[in-house]
């Protein structure tokens, strides 16, 4: 069982399978550059969410193979109301790592002698030797984050006048929506 701190697999080890238990650390890492988390102005002791993964490991020829799960959860900001929202995470990994010389050119550059189709599974270069499969989970968290994750569905956001969070009550701001556009006819006495 990997401690999420060593997460290098020599290629000799192959087939395998291995569990890891994320740090926060690890954790807080991945998804600290992100605006969604950068929004909530979280420091280091905030918590930042727990993912483990169990992974499978196979080899054929030159390629390794890696077939698993991710889960656990995540803090960013709500994008409703930018308080804290715990999102989720539940991902499928399915990954082919290659050694770093055969992976395919980007399209447009010179062809090799490896055709990968639309298809194909996510690449991840190796050395040959050894698959470090910390770029991988971090991706994966990284990815696991939704476009507008909400803190509760029925998040009522920010007030559009003051900025007041409208999930602790209501403001008492003036909030009538009227369309520019239309806005002269509210004038007009008939």
């Amino acid at each position: 069982m990997g401690s999420g701190t060593d997460m290098k697999i020599r290629v000799m080890e192959l087939p395998c399978e291995r569990n890891f238990s994320l740090p926060l650390g690890f954790v807080r890492a991945a998804i600290e550059g992100l605006p969604l988390r950068a929004a909530l102005g979280a420091g280091p002791e905030d918590p930042a969410g727990e993912a483990k993964s169990e992974i499978s490991l196979y080899g054929e020829d030159e390629n390794v193979f890696v077939r698993g799960t991710l889960s656990g959860w995540l803090e960013v900001a709500c994008s409703r109301c930018v308080g804290p929202a715990q999102v989720a995470v539940d991902e499928d990994l399915q990954v082919t790592f290659m050694p770093t010389g055969a992976i395919p050119e980007e399209p447009g550059e010179p062809e090799s002698e490896t055709e990968i189709e639309d298809d194909d599974l996510e690449l991840y270069p190796f050395d040959g030797e050894t698959i470090d499969l910390e770029p991988l989970l971090r991706d994966q968290l990284v990815l696991s984050v939704p476009f507008a994750p909400l803190c509760d569905d029925a998040c009522r956001g920010l007030c559009a006048v003051c900025g007041s969070n409208l999930n602790d009550g209501d403001c008492g701001c003036e909030r009538e929506v009227v369309d520019p556009r239309l806005a002269a006819l509210k004038n007009i006495k008939l």
